[in-house]
């Protein structure tokens, strides 16, 4: 009789344990699918692996140019602006830089990326830049905010970051824009930056905002720096002045007879032509 009563119990507790066996399987089940075979949590773990070097940027721009299947661009953003807090400078690095692929539609990244402007590491820093001025471009909102950032960052005490700043400038801002007169103002007061680049990618931006006869000392000056990036930019800027830029003529065929870099030697006979030509027009 006892044995009988038993039975029952027995069995219910052999069922319980096996129902609790089951959830423990199924539990494990989705973690290894999740850990292992989703794409998307793939994809999130490589974003946030220190060691997974270019494929974080890979995979962040398929991601958020809506080429990953798996990932939708505003989970990336959403993604990418939490890699932004990584306590690794190399994945914070590659975040704030890759949200430049998403163009507009990385625009809800915009206050992250301002907050990245103030990160201890340059690298960092740049690439949050040069993200906000790529937004911008493809007609992300938040000009308001941006704007004010990146002259702010023109005194960076990286000059890497004062250099890309005052590109992304030059690149986002347009004459005519209510922004640009604060923004040749930051502008003029980098012609006398300490590093040549940060000088000539200043003057660079001011020529395209209509202010290029402003930089002419600076960019013919710059033509006898010692690093070739400053001259590189400083004769395709003098190109890009047009007429402004035809009393730098004798400048750039001096220059020319003494250069010995390809590049450069290329670029100021394009530069030449360029001027010439346009300064031919304008007299007839």
């Amino acid at each position: 009789m006892i044995e009988r009563l038993l039975r029952p119990r027995f069995r219910v507790r052999g069922l319980m344990i096996l129902v609790a066996a089951a959830a423990i399987v199924s539990a494990t089940g989705v973690w290894v699918w999740r850990a292992y075979f989703s794409p998307a949590d793939r994809w999130l773990r490589t974003i946030r692996d220190p060691d997974a070097m270019g494929r974080r940027w890979e995979f962040a721009g398929r991601a958020l140019r809506g080429q990953d299947p798996a990932v939708r661009p505003e989970m990336a953003v959403e993604a990418l602006v939490g890699a932004l807090t990584s306590p690794h400078w190399n994945v914070r690095a590659d975040a704030a830089a890759a949200l430049g692929q998403g163009g507009k539609r990385a625009q809800a990244a915009i206050p992250a990326l301002i907050a990245a402007l103030r990160d201890r590491q340059s690298i960092v820093r740049a690439g949050a830049a040069r993200s906000m001025g790529a937004i911008l471009v493809d007609g992300g909102q938040g000009r308001e905010a941006v704007i004010p950032a990146l002259i702010a960052a023109l005194n960076d005490r990286d000059d890497w970051v004062r250099w890309t700043t005052a590109t992304e400038l030059g690149v986002a801002v347009k004459p005519g824009d209510p922004e640009a007169s604060d923004v040749v103002a930051a502008l003029r007061s980098r012609l006398a930056d300490t590093h040549p680049k940060v000088r000539v990618s200043a003057c660079w931006s001011l020529t395209r905002l209509g202010r290029g006869r402003e930089c002419l000392a600076v960019l013919i000056a710059s033509l006898r720096e010692s690093e070739k990036e400053a001259r590189i930019l400083a004769v395709q800027t003098l190109a890009d002045a047009g007429t402004e830029a035809a009393e730098a003529i004798p400048a750039l065929e001096a220059q020319l007879r003494k250069e010995d870099n390809p590049i450069i030697v290329k670029e100021a006979e394009s530069a030449l032509d360029s001027l010439r030509g346009e300064a031919e027009s304008q007299s007839l």
